[in-house]
Order: C-alpha cells, then sequence, then structure tokens
C-alpha cells in the first residue's frame, strides 16, 4: 500500500481518485482535432485534466474517448461543451514532455465510436 502511494506520489498524482464503472470511457476533449477509427495521430495535450486523462488511460489500460470541444475559447469544457460523438483510442506511446506545459502522446482511433450518454466526475 505505502509503494503505491509513492508511486503515485512520483507520478505527480498524489490524489486518489474513485475508480470508473467497467460501462464507462474516461474522456479527452481536443480542440480543432478529429480522430478517425484505424487512424495514428500524435496530439499535444497541455491542460493538466487533460493529462491526468491520459495517464489514467494508460495506467488502468483503458481506452480514451476523444471528444471535440464545441467552443474552443473554452479552457475546461463541460460535459455539455463537448460533441455527442466521438472515437474510442488508445494511448500508444509514453508521454513525451514537450515544453514545460505540454506533453505529446500517441493515439490510435478504435474500432469504432464513442458516444457521450452521461458524465460522472
Amino acid at each position: 500500500m505505502a509503494e503505491q502511494a509513492e508511486q503515485e506520489a512520483k507520478a505527480g498524482q498524489g490524489e486518489t481518485h474513485p475508480s470508473l464503472p467497467a460501462d464507462s470511457m474516461i474522456i479527452l476533449p481536443v480542440r480543432q482535432t478529429v480522430l478517425f477509427p484505424g487512424i495514428v495521430l500524435p496530439l499535444a495535450i497541455g491542460r493538466k485534466s487533460s493529462v491526468a486523462a491520459a495517464q489514467e488511460a494508460v495506467r488502468s489500460e483503458r481506452m480514451i474517448g476523444i471528444i471535440l470541444q464545441t467552443d474552443l475559447a473554452v479552457e475546461e469544457p463541460t460535459p455539455e461543451q463537448l460533441h455527442r460523438v466521438g472515437t474510442a483510442a488508445q494511448v500508444l506511446r509514453p508521454f513525451v514532455r514537450d515544453h514545460e506545459t505540454s506533453v505529446r502522446i500517441g493515439l490510435r482511433g478504435g474500432p469504432g465510436s464513442c458516444n457521450i450518454v452521461s458524465a460522472c466526475q
């Protein structure tokens, strides 16, 4: 238990989050980017919440939902500010620091789309 807490602190994730239901997906809001199924895409992410979402998807070995936000000016979009359909994707490669404020990840669009039915925090 102490070993897990130490690893989380090293990863910059000192806080714990409740586990997601089995039928839910981690959502990564994006601006001006659309990912299609089967396509490999490098993506730079800078929001702390987006980096945390991608890290959790890798840590839990889950697919991540790539969803376009409706208003590009919004820094932290709510579920209502996202399109309802996106692409399920797999994070392919480890995180690469691009600058102090952003990281680059590689994504592969999954076999199909994902739909926002309801949001859990």
